[in-house]
């Protein structure tokens, strides 16, 4: 009897092991447009989901975060949706001044550490002096900056300088 129960879970392992292997199959099969596809259809949960999958496969894409950031934040889930947008900004999110005005975010947007990573993802221009104003976040960013050559009035991704 001992060599039985020994036997059937030796039997067993391989079984166990390869239970494993299709949630590795469907995690490399969910692709962003399908996470994107999901929010789209009002599936915050199944697309968040997705997302999580999607980034087991490709830790390091800024973009699966956004996804994963919007479908949080649409679900409700602000602390996840800001832990999401945090880590898409880390890696490089592309555009991200302009990507941080999606509507999605809109509930969170109040939050300071919403209004951080904003400041983080359009940094002031580098060389100002001292002097200038800046308001808004994002796309709605708008500074007035002072330097040595002029005065530098930036409206989103739109610079001015003047140099008279």
């Amino acid at each position: 009897m001992r060599k039985f129960v020994v036997l059937a879970v030796l039997c067993a392992l391989p079984a166990c092991s390869s239970a494993s292997k299709p949630d590795a199959a469907i995690a490399a099969t969910v692709t962003l447009p399908s996470v994107r596809a999901a929010i789209d259809a009002g599936n915050y949960g199944e697309a968040a989901q997705s997302a999580q999958s999607y980034l087991a496969v490709h830790p390091k894409d800024p973009d699966g975060y956004f996804e994963e950031a919007r479908a949080e934040a649409l679900a409700g889930n602000q602390g996840r949706a800001l832990d999401a947008l945090a880590k898409a900004v880390d890696n490089g999110l592309a555009n991200a001044g302009q990507a941080l005005n999606d509507p999605a975010f809109d509930a969170i947007r109040g939050d300071d550490r919403f209004a951080a990573l904003a400041q983080r993802a359009t940094p002031a221009p580098r060389g100002t002096d001292a002097s200038g104003l800046a308001a808004g976040s994002g796309a709605d960013h708008v500074e007035i900056a002072q330097h040595g050559g002029g005065t530098q009035i930036q409206a989103g991704d739109v610079k001015l300088n003047t140099n008279f």
